[in-house]
């Protein structure tokens, strides 16, 4: 990577070749200027990410990954203090992590998980470890059950400025749910679009 420290944007595909160690070796430590990461079709955990220098991903405002095991989120926010946009592809199941975060830049989250290895049915623990006070946008695909009490406990301690929700196929909500966001969050739109399903999200437009 030493040839390239002024890229700015990078996209990682390896079309499902199973490279995750040779690329994890490559990213890090990435260019200092690079701002968008995108790891397409690689899968990382915890213990992969946890092995990267703390530094390598601080200048990374947005970054799309797909990850096994909900406990790489918070481990993700902590590692990008500047991220502004994280999409999150992946098979979630129960935290298990203690720790709690608060992020103050992140504005835009997506996340997608997988119904046939997922945790879909119980709590999995997803706003439990997280606050987020400048959230404007929010995706959510493949999650199963909505936790609903849990998003909503959420809002009530991150005060952020939540204006657009999406839930896409896989995610199940009740009309009173949705009902209930509108009365407690005035300004939110809130949608539910079952053609929203497929696990992956399109590219971001860079």
């Amino acid at each position: 990577m030493s040839d390239f420290r002024a890229l700015e944007e990078l996209v990682i595909d390896t079309h499902g070749s199973g490279s995750e160690l040779a690329v994890a070796q490559s990213i890090a430590q990435l260019p200092p200027n690079l701002r968008s990461l995108q790891l397409m079709d690689l899968w990382f955990d915890l213990e992969m990410l946890s092995g990267f220098n703390p530094l390598a991903w601080a200048g990374l405002t947005e970054l799309e990954i797909m990850v096994d095991g909900l406990d790489s989120f918070p481990h993700l926010l902590r590692s990008c203090p500047n991220l502004s946009s994280l999409t999150m592809i992946g098979i979630f199941t129960e935290i298990e992590t203690s720790e709690t975060l608060a992020h103050g830049k992140l504005q835009s989250l997506r996340i997608s998980g997988d119904l046939h290895h997922s945790d879909s049915i119980r709590d999995i623990g997803l706003f439990n470890a997280i606050t987020l006070p400048n959230l404007r946008s929010l995706e959510v695909r493949n999650l199963g059950q909505w936790a609903h009490e849990e998003f909503k406990e959420f809002m009530t301690r991150s005060k952020c400025p939540l204006e657009t929700l999406i839930f896409g196929g896989g995610v199940m909500t009740t009309d009173q749910q949705l009902a209930e966001y509108a009365t407690l969050f005035p300004s939110l739109d809130s949608t539910a679009d079952p053609m929203r399903s497929t696990f992956y999200f399109d590219l971001i437009v860079m």
